[in-house]
């Protein structure tokens, strides 16, 4: 997929890899509740991974955010979690199966009702080609994590279903919006609006060359 954003040059978008959702499960779910993005807005939070992931609500909510890019993390492709879901051991028992897991997923996103990727006031079409199951993947879950105060921390085994875009870092030198969230047919629903600010080219290359 090629995106053309007005005045810039294009940028491409394709689905993430399975294993790249799951390392997205993986970091926000080994943030504690004060400093999670699903609830701070802190997207940099604990950023170290390949590509830079934006967060998306624990469901229910619409929530704006702001992301200013910086340095070498300018030229990360960046992962969207359009609409997704997830779960894992911890919630629903040990001895739930990887095919219940999955189900329980599924069930959120499946046939959504409404799905919704705009950037820079451009809508992006065909998003249910973007679908996404992954897992098991381990999720290690820390002190006051997001989930059900009840559960202990600790790693547990996890799946997950839903629809996802990773793409090539934006144009850099000005601010770019990104809009994503869906409504799923069992009134599972997420909407998040992104203020991007990306350096210029030449912040890029002098950060670059100092590291």
């Amino acid at each position: 997929m090629k995106i053309i954003l007005k005045g810039q040059n294009e940028i491409k978008g394709i689905a993430p890899s399975p294993v790249e959702a799951a390392k997205w499960w993986q970091w926000i779910l080994s943030i504690a509740r004060p400093y999670n993005p699903l609830e701070s807005g802190n997207t940099a939070q604990n950023q170290g991974l390949p590509f830079l992931c934006l967060a998306c609500t624990g469901g229910g909510e619409d929530m704006n955010r702001i992301f200013s890019i910086s340095g070498a993390d300018a030229k990360k492709d960046i992962l969207v979690p359009v609409f997704t879901s997830a779960y894992s051991n911890a919630e629903l028992g040990s001895g739930t199966t990887d095919y219940e897991l999955l189900a329980k997923a599924r069930d959120d996103v499946k046939n959504p009702k409404q799905l919704e990727l705009n950037i820079d006031d451009l809508d992006l079409r065909n998003l249910q080609d973007h679908y996404v199951e992954c897992g098991p993947f381990k999720v290690n879950l820390p002190p006051d994590h997001i989930l059900d105060e009840k559960i202990p921390p600790g790693t547990y085994r996890a799946m997950s279903a839903g629809y996802w875009l990773k793409i090539s870092h934006l144009p850099g030198g000005s601010t770019h919006m990104i809009k994503f969230g869906g409504t799923g047919r069992n009134g599972f629903h997420t909407r998040v609006g992104y203020v991007m600010n990306t350096p210029n080219q030449e912040m890029v290359v002098s950060t670059v060359r100092q590291a």
